[in-house]
């Protein structure tokens, strides 16, 4: 009862343990599926920079081409401006000229009023000019102003994505750190689970040699309660019967007195030698099992290292381990082993 609530505890054991192991494994898949959406995250927000900066640098280029035609009709504009200047300075010389020479004819004069008509038409057209100029410039001040509040607002908006990338990173790294141990916590819950595996094995095992003594002792105790029985029945037998009863039971000092039991133990018992070796050195024979084949005749190394297959099933009926305990175990090998080991004879 005490080895199947052991077996029970042992199975519980390993379930929880492999629960538990089942549980970090399927947590370390469901951060790996949170890392991967992450990650999508983080290329998606990467492609809105890449194209949010494409259209910073249309925008910038097209700043630079207002700007360069703004500088050009300046340009224009400063030199109609000297014109201009040089023109009226013409006129205020030509009318110097006209005051201080009175006598000049009507023909010059004539001339002189178109030139002035014609530098009045030009003043006016650079007025206009003027004014066209300003307009253009206060267009082109609000569409700068505009870009500028659009180049500002990406860069705003930049900021944020780097700030996002950077948070998303030390996500990500948390998670491969949160990862990682939880990899070392699986790899030590599955070392910790190999251990208690190997132990639970050896622990059957030896439960297992127990069960063979046990049964064996059991045995060998229900057969010396049997003799005990018979001596006490040929005790209270007539005196007639006392001869033909202890004559039976005379042979109680050996192996055990029974008909089989000496047939069984036939073979081995021819095979026997004066020499006497610990047949505990041999794996899987423990006291109890030495003791049982020391009765029916095998005592040695060699007799052991010599078993027949009708040997092997001799000794197996006469000492009722399970029918392939001496095959597993070896007992014919590890008697040749301790036997090269104890005479330096190979057998």
């Amino acid at each position: 009862m005490a080895y199947l609530i052991g077996q029970i505890l042992l199975c519980l054991l390993l379930a929880a343990v492999l629960g538990l192991v089942m549980g970090w494994i399927l947590r370390a898949l469901r951060d790996r599926a949170d890392i991967d959406r992450l990650n999508e995250e983080l290329h998606r927000q990467q492609s809105e920079l890449e194209e949010s900066e494409q259209r910073r640098s249309l925008l910038q280029r097209s700043i630079e081409e207002l700007e360069y035609k703004f500088h050009r009709d300046e340009e224009q504009f400063k030199s109609r401006i000297q014109r201009l200047e040089s023109y009226q300075a013409e006129a205020s010389w030509l009318r110097r000229e006209l005051n201080n020479s009175k006598s000049a004819s009507v023909a010059e004069i004539n001339n002189l009023q178109e030139k002035i008509r014609a530098l009045t038409l030009l003043a006016h057209e650079i007025k206009v000019s003027e004014t066209v100029i300003e307009r253009l410039q206060s267009q082109l001040r609000t569409q700068a102003e505009a870009k500028q509040a659009q180049v500002q607002e990406l860069e705003n908006y930049a900021g944020t994505l780097d700030t996002k990338r950077a948070r998303l990173e030390a996500d990500n790294q948390a998670l491969n750190s949160t990862l990682q141990q939880q990899n070392a916590a699986s790899a030590e819950l599955k070392s910790k689970l190999q251990r208690l595996q190997s132990q639970a094995n050896s622990e059957v095992r030896t439960l297992h040699r127990r069960l063979i003594d046990q049964s064996v002792l059991q045995r060998k105790i229900q057969e010396q309660q049997r003799i005990i029985n018979d001596l006490k029945r040929a005790r209270e037998e007539p005196d007639a019967e006392k001869p033909r009863t202890s004559g039976a039971r005379a042979p109680t000092t050996g192996a055990v007195p029974t008909n089989r039991g000496r047939k069984k133990t036939e073979r081995p018992q021819k095979a026997a030698t004066r020499q006497k070796d610990d047949l505990k050195k041999i794996h899987g024979i423990g006291p109890v099992m030495e003791r049982l084949l020391n009765e029916i005749g095998v005592t040695s190394f060699k007799q052991v290292a010599e078993f027949s297959a009708e040997d092997i099933r001799c000794v197996k009926s006469a000492i009722g381990v399970f029918p392939d305990r001496i095959v597993r175990d070896d007992w014919i090998g590890g008697a040749r082993t301790q036997y090269e080991k104890k005479y330096g004879d190979k057998r």
